[in-house]
């Protein structure tokens, strides 16, 4: 895998060696949003001994400039859109999240109408959370605190959508969708590839925050295609900081 050229012209040969499904992933369309690849430091822990950190805060993407996750994601949703023309994106998201402007800023630039459904979780008072959205006011929408209500207003928008031949894309909040679980897959992929040059060795786990579980998937696809392309197994552990069910949505998103 230390011959990965997703960053590098690919040749014929270079393609010919890798396995297919690794092949798939580093084609698929992305649109650049982050300065990639980001660093991988070293710290040493009294207990843990050396801990590698992936700096994706140094992307130089969103609001602060600090979104490197969610620019992973954006890149290979927004590609996706671009190479399917798709125009109008909805998605529920929460009260707490740093990816509504900066999704709206990219979209807009793309020509994709974005349309937001803003459930209460977690609850705030009405004009906290009048303030926390005020910068898209205009395309999104403010709910209650169910997402199995946002889900169902989710499905109603995609079949007003298909009536209307609309090009849309209805996806859940994160966004949890197969494109941006690739790129994340990529991410993965970016790191393993730097281990093995910095270090000579590949980390024996990875540990990641999770809300909704789709970095988590996209860590655990790279580490599967890592694994195909002769890597070590790597462990992929999800520390979760949300109550949401990780447990229910990942084996959804890992089919």
């Amino acid at each position: 895998m230390a011959d990965i050229a997703a960053e590098t012209p690919a040749t014929s040969d270079i393609q010919n060696r890798l396995p297919p499904a690794l092949c798939a992933v580093l084609s698929q369309p992305h649109h650049p949003l982050g300065q990639w690849p980001t660093p991988l430091e070293c710290i040493y822990h009294p207990e843990l001994g050396r801990v590698l950190v992936k700096r994706d805060d140094l992307a130089g993407f969103g609001g602060e400039a600090r979104s490197g996750v969610k620019a992973r994601k954006l890149e290979g949703l927004l590609g996706h859109m671009q190479a399917e023309g798709l125009t109008v994106l909805r998605m529920p998201l929460g009260n707490i999240t740093n990816l509504g402007p900066a999704l709206i800023a990219e979209a807009r630039k793309l020509g994709i109408e974005v349309h937001l459904d803003l459930v209460d979780d977690p609850p705030l008072r009405p004009e906290t959370r009048q303030a926390v959205h005020s910068g898209y006011a205009g395309v999104a929408r403010l709910h209650g605190p169910s997402y199995m209500a946002a889900a169902f207003r989710l499905g109603g928008s995609l079949l007003r959508d298909q009536l209307a031949r609309q090009r849309s894309l209805c996806v859940p909040p994160s966004p949890a969708h197969p494109s941006a679980i690739v790129s994340m897959a990529r991410g993965y992929l970016e790191m393993a590839r730097h281990a093995k040059e910095q270090f000579g060795v590949l980390p024996g786990a990875v540990y990641l925050a999770s809300a909704s579980g789709s970095s988590v998937a996209g860590l655990a696809l790279g580490e599967a295609l890592g694994r195909a392309a002769g890597n070590p197994p790597v462990r992929i552990v999800a520390v979760q900081v949300v109550p949401e069910p990780l447990r229910l949505w990942l084996p959804i998103l890992f089919a």
